[in-house]
């Protein structure tokens, strides 16, 4: 309720604020004895904020997403170079590993080689070898030449995959 002046003019203030929305006023003069007048011709009006807070609003909105998105794609790069760098440390470990083996396997090799090369200088001291010393002297010669081809092709083999990058081999599944 509010009061008139001599003129009809009246002022409104809201007791509370109104919320945001689109609103329809209008007044209905109630005189001293009780008697109602028709009601006024409808004003409709908009209630929101002002222009400079809903932009606010707006930007503050975007910046928020766009922080999100940088530091997801900040996560995804330090996730990316820390496997990157675990990858690294797995190939030098392998690489060394591998190293170690080929040394090791061929120092026994050596030492095989070495013996059986023995047993067939024996042979090879006899001007006369029986049928059965023949056999056993052509199969060591084949047995060491065949490990020895086996072995590098092995040590190559493995030499070629850690040369192979870790994509490529991730992508071809080879």
């Amino acid at each position: 309720m509010t009061q008139s002046d001599s003129n009809g003019r009246f002022a409104f203030v809201a007791k509370a604020k109104l919320p945001e929305g689109v609103w329809k006023m209008w007044a209905e003069e109630t005189s001293v004895n009780g008697a109602k007048s028709s009601p006024s011709e409808k004003i409709i009006f908009t209630v929101s904020l002002p222009w400079q807070i809903r932009i606010g609003q707006i930007v503050i909105d975007y910046i928020s997403i766009i922080n999100t998105l940088i530091l997801i794609v900040i996560g995804l790069a330090v996730l990316v170079f820390y496997a990157w760098y675990r990858i690294g440390v797995c190939r030098k470990k392998l690489k060394k590993e591998t190293n170690e083996a080929e040394l090791k396997l061929r120092k026994a090799f050596s030492s095989l080689a070495n013996e059986v090369k023995k047993q067939i200088a024996m042979f090879d001291g006899q001007e006369t070898l029986n049928e059965n010393e023949r056999t056993i002297y052509e199969k060591l010669k084949k047995a060491l030449d065949a490990a020895e081809k086996i072995i590098q092709k092995e040590i190559q083999d493995i030499d070629k995959e850690l040369k192979k990058g870790f994509f490529r081999r991730l992508i071809f599944w080879k």
